[in-house]
């Protein structure tokens, strides 16, 4: 065992998951426990019981060497042991344990043999004392989180600064300390070996400290020294002023000679179009640039270039190589090699496999336009550039080729570089691009200046681009009946909310669904069927609260148009804020793509951002299937150039590596997955100004897009944070930006409160019967449950009398999806999506 740590998540009012990490050496223990207990410090206490079986088990290695080194944790002989870390969670009832204090606490057994900063290290167990779990606390308190991977080596010789900070969803304040690590009871510590401590961890020659307040590590191994440590970092929570709790890391830390490690061999090829299927890269064919080659299935990815070509540096070992084809590329099929890989094998050093080249046969001829826009920072009175990337990922040719810009109401057109203006109309302007061959990509770029008068902050600002042609090209479902919807909204008068649903196809043959969402939450549904060429219209009394209208299309629809629009800041009282990006919006067909920014004034300007943001905070509950856009902007505030900056993105566990996909930036960039599961986006010779020259051309920003695993359930969490490097400096770390998988639409067991009521529904999913506990109800409140169909049928209805848990039967209900609802005498008090299983 190398470590472990231990932290918890309030899922909702009853419920908290636990979080267990373990780290273990390749070389040493097969597995870990997964016993955890809950020591507690009141007396009398019941303690939480388990609500659920643990989790499946995550593996990840996580040794931070370069992009194809073996390790043991995947080829048996290799020349580094490697590191591996086991993650798995389970939830647990704290209602049957109230007012209490709990230490969760996790232990196992052995550490290394070899640890030269403890006595006996191999009969020594790993004691973890972490994560004060306090049942007192109103709302139910998250512990801290650390936001990172755990340090597994380090070269000799060479300066570090690993960033240890933690994150908080509560957004409780947070300290960092060096504690002792313990092989027993609390009081039971390691025994250090001499010139060892727990603040000192490394030895007395070296210098170890870590920033109070941001939790950096710092340290520099000294040159010739190769030696193994154990280091416990400590995160306090802090709230009004009072410690409320402490979460450990407890994790060893291998200092090695790196001279060597990295490889010096050469793998690479070429991704191409085979017009004359035979298996060769002819001069007349057409290469393919950005897209993603894969090494062992993750273990690094490379994106190719303008010529097509990818390129990595192993070391020795066997390595499996392959592309991934994203969905818009379906009218491609990988046709050489037949196997749609290639295995190589370097024995040695200085060793080269050339021409591992993919060649891809059209399924049809048609050209597949793409389109990604995206933008820095929205200041009032500011002007900002707009970046439009474009490619052709076709067979043949777009004549003709036309992008349509939608600027938001606020934002005023200045110029275009890159492109040429045609014409607007209103607020939206084109720009004609001529011919585009297959595989030719491009950028342009559009400054905008957004009104003095742009109020209130935190508004936001969405532009939308569109690319023609803008066909599906593989021929459609024959049962599907040609129709198409789309959906556009108004404020009228700033007393109602309009949203018209057009039909621009032939007359639909059946009903479909639409949903009205008031803030998160959805207020009523129905179907429509429409004629061709009509439309409909709902409007609804506007409040100043954010209102969604979605229809979906007509079964069998090609592509993946889902028809929504979003008013923000129509009528008052309200004043609600930040929920237009919550939940997807209708921009996932290749040829169409909607950015959103916040209206912001001052702003931290290294910075991490996600759409959509995920509903009822915060919690930001995403669908399992939903695809997640990460932007990150940055900002040089030094008082010189920034000849070069590095951002490094460690995806979260439950993120489907193989599916990232970079977008739009401001700048040119490469792109590559290292070891490690981290991302890696290069601005060489970006030549970024200080801000203290120029603030506009300070500023940079990148996007990319990933899609969640499969087999993710609901309340599993997904974080993601970045480390932003100017030049030789030390990084900055970013915000951590969280989703939970749930179901936006009306998301499962989430307390909606009005008047101080506060409603919860569980066990979800369900078999027989769940329970319902509602709060804070008044003496003369009057509230009633409903429990309903998709399609609105009411299956279950009861009067709710006082503050009490009410049992409600589901026998007779078929499996599927409900929608349960509480409702007061002002409305809406919960609502919430229960799954009868």
């Amino acid at each position: 065992m190398r470590g472990a740590d231990l932290s918890y998540e309030c899922v909702n009012a009853c419920t908290v998951r636990v979080y267990l990490r373990g780290y273990r050496s390749c070389d040493g223990v097969a597995s870990f426990s997964s016993v955890i207990n809950f020591a507690t410090q009141t007396p009398g206490c019941t303690l939480p019981a388990p609500v659920a079986a643990w989790s499946p088990l995550v593996t990840t290695e996580i040794t931070p060497i370069c992009p194809g080194v073996a390790t043991r944790c995947t080829t048996p002989g290799a020349a580094l042991g490697g590191v591996e870390e086991y993650f798995r969670s389970r939830d647990y009832d704290i209602c049957s344990s109230p007012n209490c204090i709990f230490q969760l606490t996790f232990t196992d057994c052995c550490r290394s043999s070899d640890i030269a900063s403890l006595s006996n290290p191999g009969a020594t167990a790993l004691y973890l004392l972490s994560a004060t779990l306090n049942t007192n606390l109103i709302p139910c308190n998250s512990s801290p989180l650390f936001s990172n991977q755990a340090i597994a080596y380090v070269c000799s010789g060479q300066p570090y600064t690993v960033n240890q900070a933690g994150t908080d969803p509560d957004g409780d304040s947070l300290s960092y300390t060096l504690g002792t690590c313990y092989q027993g009871l609390p009081n039971m510590s390691v025994t250090y070996a001499p010139g060892f401590s727990g603040t000192q961890p490394l030895g007395p020659s070296w210098n170890v400290q870590i920033d109070p307040v941001t939790g950096a590590l710092a340290f520099t191994p000294l040159p010739g020294n190769a030696l193994k440590a154990v280091i416990c970092i400590e995160i306090h929570e802090w709230r009004n002023g009072m410690m409320i709790g402490t979460v450990t890391r407890d994790v060893q830390v291998d200092v090695i000679q790196c001279a060597g490690i990295c490889g010096s061999n050469l793998l690479e090829g070429t991704l191409y179009h085979d017009l004359n299927s035979n298996c060769i890269f002819d001069l007349n064919e057409t290469p393919f640039s950005n897209r993603l080659v894969t090494l062992n299935s993750g273990l690094a990815s490379v994106m190719t270039d303008a010529q097509g070509k990818y390129s990595f540096r192993p070391v020795p070992g066997t390595y499996v190589v392959e592309p991934i084809v994203p969905n818009y590329f379906s009218i491609f099929q990988l046709t050489c090699p037949p196997t749609g890989s290639y295995t190589v094998t370097f024995p040695a050093q200085n060793d080269s496999s050339l021409g591992n080249d993919f060649g891809h046969s059209s399924l049809t001829t048609c050209p597949v336009m793409t389109i990604y826009i995206g933008g820095g920072m929205v200041r009032p009175c500011f002007s900002s550039p707009i970046n439009v990337y474009y490619a052709n990922q076709g067979s043949v040719a777009a004549s003709n080729v036309l992008v349509t810009v939608e600027l938001d109401s606020i934002q005023i057109y200045q110029s275009v570089t890159g492109a040429t203006l045609v014409g607007n109309t209103g607020n939206t302007y084109s720009f004609s691009l001529g011919t585009v061959g297959p595989g030719v990509s491009g950028t342009f770029s559009i400054t905008a200046v957004t009104t003095c008068t742009a109020a209130p902050l935190g508004r936001t600002i969405c532009m939308v681009g569109h690319i023609y042609p803008d066909s599906i090209c593989l021929p459609p479902n024959p049962l599907w009946d040609q129709s198409h919807l789309a959906v556009t909204a108004s404020c009228v008068g700033d007393t109602q909310t309009c949203f018209t649903v057009n039909n621009t196809g032939a007359a639909m043959q059946s009903a479909t669904p639409w949903r009205f969402f008031v803030n998160d939450t959805m207020s009523t549904s129905g179907t429509l069927q429409l004629c061709s060429g009509c439309d409909t219209i709902f409007c609804f009394p506007a409040d100043g609260r954010t209102f969604r209208f979605e229809a979906d299309q007509s079964l069998y629809h090609p592509g993946f148009s889902h028809p929504n629009a979003v008013v923000e800041l129509c009528g008052s009282p309200f004043n609600t804020l930040g929920l237009v990006t919550s939940m997807p919006l209708d921009d996932l067909d290749h040829f169409v793509d909607v950015a959103c920014r916040t209206l912001v004034n001052s702003y931290d300007p290294n910075a991490k951002s996600v759409s959509p943001t995920g509903a009822i905070a915060p919690f930001n509950y995403v669908d399992s299937t939903a695809e997640l856009t990460y932007t990150i902007d940055f900002q040089n505030l030094g008082t010189a150039n920034a000849i070069r900056v590095i951002i490094e993105d460690s995806l979260d566990p439950g993120l489907d590596i193989l599916s990232v996909q970079p977008t739009a930036s401001s700048f040119p960039y490469t792109f590559q997955v290292l070891s490690g599961r981290r991302l890696q986006f290069l601005f060489d010779n970006i030549n970024l100004l200080p801000a203290s020259q120029d603030s506009a051309l300070s500023r940079g920003w990148v996007q990319y897009s990933v899609k969640m695993k499969s087999g993710l359930v609901f309340g599993d969490s997904i974080r993601n944070n970045a480390d932003i490097f100017f030049d030789n400096n030390l990084p900055i770390r970013t915000n951590t930006v969280k989703n939970t998988v749930g179901w936006p639409e009306t998301p499962v067991s989430v307390a909606y409160s009005s008047g101080g009521i506060h409603a919860i529904v569980w066990p979800n999913p369900a078999e027989n019967s769940v329970f319902l506990r509602v709060t804070g109800i008044g003496t003369n409140e009057s509230l009633h449950f409903e429990l309903q169909t998709l399609h609105g049928q009411t299956v279950s209805r009861m009067e709710l009398l006082g503050e009490e848990t009410y049992p409600i039967s589901l026998h007779g209900l078929a499996k599927g999806i409900y929608v349960y609802r509480v409702i007061g005498a002002a409305g809406l008090v919960s609502a919430g999506k229960l799954i009868v299983r």
